[in-house]
């Protein structure tokens, strides 16, 4: 699918969320000339977005578990976690959830 997209010299496109990869001729509207560095570019920043989006989703799944006597929350994995016993062990479903009743993240396992 190519797009056409009108670029003035200088200026910077605005941010996007992430979608999915495609060719984009880009032409100034002065000249009319094909801006094929800035297509390389958006190409390549299309893709590192798709990658970091991809990396905090990662980050973001769950299951975390807390302890209900300390203030952090852990990966089920993670080796702090063998010191808490089952007793007072919480789970939360993601990250969001975790920070939001007042947990913050173990720089072990969740940095």
């Amino acid at each position: 699918m190519t797009k056409s997209l009108a670029i003035v010299h200088g200026t910077k496109a605005p941010a996007r969320a992430a979608r999915p990869v495609e060719t984009v001729t880009l032409a100034c509207p002065h000249c009319a000339a094909e801006l094929s560095t800035i297509r390389g570019q958006l190409v390549g920043l299309q893709t590192e977005n798709a990658r970091l989006v991809a990396a905090l989703d990662y980050w973001n799944a769950g299951p975390f578990v807390a302890s209900r006597q300390r203030k952090l929350f852990h990966r089920p994995y993670c080796k702090w976690m063998s010191y808490v016993p089952d007793s007072s062990l919480l789970e939360f479903s993601s990250h969001e959830d975790s920070v939001a009743a007042g947990y913050k993240p173990c720089k072990t396992c969740c940095s």
